[in-house]
């Protein structure tokens, strides 16, 4: 079986007598994990922790049954660039966030410090990569740049364009 860190599954154990009858015994077998770091099962719930390989075992009196785990890292499945993209005035520094959807979550993280900036006209609207990652400063009275984040491998879409404009 495989398994991404950080989400459950639930397993379930059937004991089959020679009558013919099944019956669910989840919650009646004595479960474990040859390595509790990795995942962790109680009454057939299973959580898994970190990537890595486990036995999950399920006993009944004299009898029991294994299933080995896999369990892998979330993969990142999307990159987005959230913030005030309105008019920039020269001079004017904003800050954007980055945010990563990961396979194991509905909910985003916040990859701001993790995140590769670029623009697509740092002559016009620059973005910091270094100590304040992700802020943004317009470094021209006119123009339009758009501004995008990077990490692992997966690209953000690009912002909408964000106008440089006279200071005030």
């Amino acid at each position: 079986a495989n398994l991404v860190a950080g989400l459950l599954s639930q397993l379930k154990v059937n004991a089959v007598y020679d009558n013919g009858l099944v019956v669910d015994v989840t919650n009646q077998v004595t479960w474990s994990s040859s390595n509790p770091l990795l995942a962790t099962v109680v009454n057939g719930l299973v959580t898994s922790l970190l990537p890595g390989s486990v036995t999950l075992t399920a006993q009944l009196g004299v009898i029991d049954e294994t299933v080995t785990l896999n369990v892998s890292n979330p993969s990142l499945d999307s990159l987005t660039v959230q913030g005030d993209l309105s008019t920039l005035p020269f001079g004017i520094q904003r800050q954007l966030k980055a945010f990563a959807k990961y396979s194991n979550s509905a909910t985003p993280v916040e990859v701001t410090d993790q995140a590769l900036w670029s623009s697509s006209n740092a002559s016009v609207i620059a973005v910091d990569n270094l100590l304040n990652k992700g802020r943004i400063e317009a470094k021209a009275s006119s123009g339009t740049a758009t501004i995008s984040a990077s990490l692992n491998g997966v690209n953000s879409q690009p912002t909408a364009p964000i106008t440089a404009a006279p200071s005030t």
